[in-house]
């Protein structure tokens, strides 16, 4: 669907749908007005390659997730450490423990409901005025350079 019109930023870039900002090449100091769209790269893929994918991203995933998951619970340790020494009427650090563990339950919820889309390719529209025809430009390295 390319039903959204936009026009250009001062600076010469296009809002895409994706929310980043696209900086045009010189085929686009002409064009006025674009037609965005969207679509997930997992889309143009055959289905061996989008399952590798997936696997290979929720491994990454998975790692920084460790990471971080092994970071609240050495706060946690942390705090549980100072209440075993009979500092526990603090009752910010009560409430910072109860913050931390409630981290943890979130992480591991996220990745027990782990779905992953693929990326976001923005795709613009331009009608071509001096060959008379529409071309599309799509961001195929989601990165907002076209």
């Amino acid at each position: 669907d390319t039903s959204k019109v936009a026009k250009k930023e001062p600076d010469g870039s296009v809002k895409g749908l994706s929310g980043r900002s696209l900086k045009l090449g010189s085929w686009g100091e002409k064009v006025e007005e674009f037609r965005l769209g969207a679509r997930r790269l997992f889309e143009f893929m055959p289905s061996d390659l989008v399952k590798k994918m997936k696997s290979e991203r929720k491994q990454m995933v998975e790692v920084k997730q460790h990471i971080t998951a092994g970071e609240i619970q050495r706060a946690v340790d942390k705090l549980a450490g100072a209440a075993a020494k009979g500092d526990d009427s603090d009752t910010q650090k009560r409430f910072e423990k109860k913050d931390l563990e409630l981290q943890q339950a979130q992480l591991k919820e996220l990745m027990e409901k782990w779905d992953d889309p693929g990326p976001l390719m923005d795709v613009l529209m331009y009608h071509d005025a001096e060959k008379d025809t529409w071309r599309a430009v799509v961001d195929v390295n989601c990165d907002g350079d076209l």
